[in-house]
């Protein structure tokens, strides 16, 4: 009897270890995603202006990369953590773009970040091209208690679901 309490207890403790550290895995993933996104693109915009020239953006988020190109020359290419699953506003998993050559975006975009198993949604990162400087401008939002995986995507309650970082 008592062999089957100790073995409960330690399967109980085990499983309670594994499901906290999942929750640390996608916590440190979700606070890299903030910062590498932003910082590729906003750092990808100032070249394109400083240089005057056209880079093709493609955000492939099923295969979870960034990669920047200009003329078929490789820029740069930097993977997005795995255990998060990334959309634009359409459920498209490939976004492409061109900055302007003064450092803007030829459209804007969404991306949304969800958990893993896409029951909750977790960030969203917007490039707005209507700035009046011309330039990219990232946006960051996190959801309020409203947003869920079926309406974060909802334009009409956007100010319900989401606030500006």
């Amino acid at each position: 009897m008592e062999t089957i309490v100790v073995c409960a207890i330690i399967v109980i403790i085990s499983s309670t270890a594994v499901s906290v550290m999942a929750g640390m895995e996608e916590k440190n993933s979700l606070r890299e995603v903030k910062i590498k996104i932003p910082i590729i693109l906003e750092n990808l915009s100032w070249k394109a202006m400083e240089r005057g020239e056209i880079v093709e953006v493609m955000l492939d988020l099923n295969n979870k990369t960034v990669l920047c190109k200009n003329d078929e020359k490789i820029l740069s290419e930097e993977k997005l953590p795995n255990n998060l699953i990334y959309e634009d506003v359409n459920g498209n998993k490939l976004i492409k773009r061109n900055t302007t050559p003064t450092g803007n975006m030829s459209m804007p975009f969404s991306i949304y970040v969800f958990s893993k198993d896409k029951k909750r949604v977790l960030y969203k990162i917007t490039g707005d091209t209507t700035s009046p400087a011309k330039i990219l401008i990232v946006r960051k939002y996190r959801p309020t208690e409203f947003a869920t995986v079926e309406n974060c995507k909802n334009e009409k309650l956007f100010s319900k679901t989401w606030i500006k970082e």
